[in-house]
């Protein structure tokens, strides 16, 4: 067997399900409209009432808000579907493609390695697919779409706003992307540090009804503390100590943003450059791509610590199978 990459192994097990995960990638790119389809029927309810329209007048908008929200729902529920359809087989054969690949790997190779801490990669490798899908499916996608919908409206509505924003997300993703990838590196390491001691722990536990093992119960306990205080409360202290780095760092980003968009959108009213119901819808879209631009960098610091966990797990399945144990061996047939 060959050694797998991560996109080749997923790949492989996707690829027959591809089209339930194109029905499934349609319910964030459908919804990410609504926001936008929503504050403009609230504009133009405002714009309406200010000039006293019939109450017929109010019809189009509001049959506009609801068809929005009906579709939406709809889209959801088909991506619903579609996840029902493919990911209890996509998880089946993520576990047991890993296992087979485990079982595959030299004598030598399960000589120098804890079989707990290969069982806890493989549950990682699981566990990991699941968080990242799920960030993928209800936020990063939602909100990477959303900010590029808003940004399009914004541009056609006022282009002074338009390139404000520009250079506001340029500045803000070059520095919080940069720090991502650095916290990803540190999640490796960590989890690395949390399979040691988790393969620790289960090797103990399967070998307690020993003799041997049952008597040195409390050296094995002091071997596995200070493996955790030596090993894995370091680089999780440390993980979480850049974490409140990168915290502070963006939210003073996110605050000099909104407080400097806000005086511009109040600059452009005092020229009475838009109407109230337009400076609203504006000031609701620009409000909108910074709190998705906020909520982006969150989410994508969380989703490359998972990916660093992930990458941590899958390690062994980038081990090739060509070593085996002796050049001549034949299979052992039983």
């Amino acid at each position: 067997m060959k050694q797998k990459t991560i996109s080749s192994f997923f790949w492989e097990i996707i690829k027959p399900y591809k089209w339930w995960y194109v029905l499934m990638l349609q319910a964030p790119l459908i919804a990410s409209f609504y926001p936008f389809i929503f504050n403009y029927s609230i504009k133009t309810i405002i714009d309406l009432a200010s000039e006293n329209q019939n109450k017929a007048q109010f019809i189009a908008p509001m049959l506009m808000l609801v068809s929005a929200l009906i579709i939406m729902e709809t889209a959801w529920r088909v991506g619903q579907y579609a996840f029902f359809r493919s990911q209890p087989f996509v998880r089946y054969k993520i576990t047991l493609n890993a296992y087979d690949y485990l079982q595959r790997h030299s004598y030598y190779f399960f000589q120098n390695n804890s079989s707990g801490t290969l069982i806890s990669k493989i549950k990682n490798i699981v566990d990991g697919y699941n968080n990242i899908m799920f960030m993928l499916y209800h936020r990063v996608s939602h909100l990477v779409i959303q900010a590029i919908v808003v940004t399009c409206v914004i541009s056609i509505i006022n282009v002074e706003v338009f390139l404000f924003m520009i250079v506001w997300a340029i500045l803000f993703f070059t520095i919080m992307f940069r720090m991502s990838f650095k916290a990803k590196q540190r999640n490796y390491l960590t989890t690395e540090a949390k399979h040691k001691v988790m393969g620790l722990i289960s090797d103990n536990i399967t070998n307690i009804f020993t003799l041997f093992a049952f008597a040195k119960r409390d050296y094995e306990y002091e071997k596995i503390k200070n493996s955790m205080l030596n090993d894995q409360v370091k680089k999780d202290a440390d993980t979480m100590k850049y974490e409140i780095k990168y915290n502070i760092i963006g939210a003073i980003l996110y605050i000099s943003m909104f407080v400097s968009v806000l005086c511009f959108m109040i600059h452009l009213l005092g020229q009475n450059s838009v109407t109230i119901g337009g400076f609203g819808f504006v000031m609701t879209m620009v409000f909108l791509l910074c709190n998705n631009i906020w909520a982006l960098i969150g989410t994508t610091s969380e989703f490359f610590r998972n990916l660093g966990d992930f990458k941590s797990s899958f390690s062994f399945m980038q081990i090739s199978h060509d070593s085996l144990d002796k050049k001549d061996a034949m299979e052992l047939i039983l």
